[in-house]
């Protein structure tokens, strides 16, 4: 639907603070105006993490000021199975955004800390 869109016009004062995914984002980003016409800030962009690629996550880091937020909604096996990857951007392209992890099971994540 993205492709089709020519721009979006928001009329609420918090209007991206709601789940995107992040071909949701990459379409509408470019797109979107707030209430006062300026580039709309979208501060919760959260995906399963196969949805995340190296270049989706080159593309945000690109949008600059106007993604705010990361998350991750996987369950913990997908996760620990791209624990490698994850902190890998936590620590280099993604390092200074909000991130989260959303676990929808109550399986333990394995070692996953980041200083960065």
């Amino acid at each position: 639907m993205g492709a089709k869109v020519a721009s979006l016009q928001e009329t609420d004062t918090n209007p991206l603070s709601g789940a995107n995914s992040i071909a949701n984002a990459l379409s509408f980003v470019g797109k979107t105006k707030d209430v006062n016409g300026n580039a709309a800030v979208f501060s919760n962009v959260t995906d399963k993490v196969a949805n995340y690629t190296d270049a989706n996550v080159a593309a945000i880091v690109n949008l600059g000021a106007q993604v705010t937020g990361i998350g991750f909604s996987d369950t913990v096996a997908n996760i620990n199975t791209a624990k490698t990857q994850l902190l890998s951007w936590m620590v280099g392209s993604l390092h200074g955004y909000n991130l989260s992890l959303t676990l929808p099971d109550s399986t333990i994540l394995q070692s996953f800390t980041s200083d960065g």
